[in-house]
């Protein structure tokens, strides 16, 4: 986890614009994109580890580099969203409420931090990787339909 904090700090701070840009520019498009592409990765990270197929060695320190390096990957389009969704949402409201608007939204994400690792430790406990991968997926699918009924492609 710390590892990919620090990892999307840099990739903030130096591959962010370039990443935007990317992803479609426009900030639906950007966020659009980017659950799109988390919501695959997580598809594939799922079958990657799923016991019913043989996609990895069974060694373990190419399973931990696979894992990892997924992750890091993932973070790059979850900062990039993620910063997308905030320029899009300050936008709605008026320039004196933006602050209460980034203060809600934290308050969110905390909500968020405090109820996931209870989901997440009770799907990998039952499903191991491919059930916390599916999971992923099907929030990031959802993402893209509220998204799109929402905002679109603006």
């Amino acid at each position: 986890l710390s590892a990919s904090f620090a990892f999307g700090g840099v990739a903030n701070g130096f591959l962010l614009g370039p990443l935007t840009s990317v992803l479609g520019g426009k900030v639906g498009k950007v966020v659009q994109n980017s659950a799109c592409i988390m919501m695959l990765c997580y598809g594939l990270r799922g079958a990657l580890f799923h016991p019913a197929y043989t996609l990895l060695p069974e060694d373990l320190l190419i399973r931990r580099g696979v894992f990892i390096g997924l992750a890091l990957f993932l973070s790059l389009f979850q900062f990039a969203m993620g910063t997308s969704i905030t320029v899009a949402t300050t936008k709605l409201v008026p320039q004196d409420m933006v602050g209460t608007l980034i203060g809600s939204e934290h308050g969110i994400f905390a909500v968020a931090r405090v109820f996931s690792p209870f989901v997440g430790t009770s799907l990998l406990t039952s499903g191991g990787i491919p059930a916390v991968s599916a999971a992923c997926a099907a929030c990031f699918a959802a993402a893209v339909g509220v998204w799109q009924i929402g905002v679109g492609d603006r």
